[in-house]
């Protein structure tokens, strides 16, 4: 494991540069993400701008640059300090989730996307941020006193917040693409990476059964119907359809069942449905 350190002569040329302002001021200054934007940015350009720094000990620098830039609202900025991290020292995983949730924002999904793809397979442990006494994304204590096992924890939950956020962003864009064009390959393929990232919402796998549906892909739809029902067992817009794609594979008796039951629970979900594909009669 890479433990970020200090040299002394970077040492002795930051707090040359502070005055009267300590070293460790101006790591935490530069880290805390609760400070004023344009203190922090202040900081890390000094830390930035001292010699002697391990790459990772700068990339540290770039990654809260980017975020005291993204919290002024200045993206551009932040996403070049973000790749400058990046490019410094490729396991520094909060920089690649930070980049990703800016990007997310800015709707690059295809750019989150890759950041994701990136971060799963980063070994988290290679690169550890003892260099600074504000532990990431909590301002509480040091990753010195919390160890190991708390800065696992905190890669674990970057990567369920991205898998959350970005399955949610996936699943609206292959709505929308779906929306404006229902035969666009590009939408089911932005439902693949919405299931993939959620496997158990009844939406995501809903909505790709439709897609599959649509595409006369019945028993790719029935499997995912099956799933979206098994999560949420009385969403009504799943079982109708499953109930369409049974009937017209040849199943008609258990078809016909699950679109009883999904008009007992809600009785306008043919009119929903009502100019969607070939409804299997």
């Amino acid at each position: 494991m890479r433990r970020w350190g200090i040299t002394l002569v970077a040492y002795a040329v930051l707090t040359t540069a502070a005055s009267a302002q300590s070293f460790q001021q101006i790591i935490n200054h530069c880290a805390d993400r609760t400070r004023d934007p344009d203190r922090r940015i202040k900081a890390c350009q000094q830390l930035y701008d001292a010699k002697g720094l391990e790459p990772a000990e700068y990339a540290l620098a770039e990654m809260n640059l980017g975020a005291a830039y993204e919290a002024k609202g200045d993206k551009a900025k932040a996403l070049s300090a973000y790749n400058e991290a990046i490019t410094r020292e490729p396991n520094q995983w909060q920089a690649y989730f930070d980049r990703l949730m800016l990007r997310g924002g800015m709707h690059d999904l295809d750019g989150a996307w890759d950041d994701y793809s990136r971060l799963i397979k980063i070994d988290h442990s290679k690169v550890r941020m003892d260099f600074t006494d504000i532990e990431y994304g909590t301002q509480h204590g040091s990753s010195r006193e919390r160890g190991d096992d708390h800065e696992t924890d905190e890669y674990k939950q970057a990567v369920a917040k991205a898998q959350n956020a970005l399955g949610v962003a996936f699943l609206i864009r292959c709505a929308q693409k779906h929306d404006r064009n229902p035969a666009d390959d590009d939408a089911l393929a932005d439902c693949d990476k919405a299931v993939s990232l959620k496997p158990n919402s009844s939406r995501a796998l809903g909505l790709r059964g439709m897609l599959e549906f649509e595409r006369g892909q019945d028993q790719k739809a029935i499997a995912d119907f099956d799933a979206s029902l098994a999560a949420q067992s009385d969403f009504a817009g799943s079982l109708y359809l499953r109930g369409l794609a049974k009937r017209r594979s040849g199943d008609a008796k258990s078809g016909d069942a699950d679109i009883k039951a999904a008009v007992k629970l809600q009785p306008d979900v043919a009119k929903i449905f009502a100019d969607g594909p070939d409804q299997g009669k």
